[in-house]
């Protein structure tokens, strides 16, 4: 499949700036830990658990929550040390 970032890229008048920093380094090894590892694991353990009903739904919403707001705000995290110094 063709990506088309650096067409995108080209066509903006104003690019964004990245800045490969250690923080930023850091930030974006901990965002993708948690994606690749510990959300999916927490996904998959979470529906097993309902699925053998020692949780219920409401409480496998709450965890699927929780997992999406720690998600977004490492994302957000991310962004921020992308961004500035």
């Amino acid at each position: 499949m063709v990506s088309l970032d650096y067409i995108s890229l080209k066509a903006r008048t104003h690019p964004v700036i990245t800045i490969e920093t250690r923080i930023a380094n850091f930030c974006e090894r901990l965002f993708f830990v948690w994606i690749s590892a510990v959300a999916a694991m927490a996904f998959l353990a979470a529906l097993f658990l309902t699925i053998i009903q020692l949780i219920s739904l409401t409480q496998l919403f709450y965890i699927y929550a929780a997992i999406g707001a720690i998600t977004l705000m490492l994302a957000g995290l991310l962004y921020l040390a992308r961004r500035s110094l």
